[in-house]
């Protein structure tokens, strides 16, 4: 992804997004 550079402000807000996410999944899930 060429984009990869200019998407990546957004790219990091996705992914402490999803990180978080999965963290507190993990979290609850024991």
């Amino acid at each position: 992804m060429p984009d990869t550079q200019l998407c990546l402000p957004t790219t990091a807000r996705r992914w402490r997004r999803t990180r978080t996410a999965i963290f507190v999944r993990a979290t609850r899930s024991g």
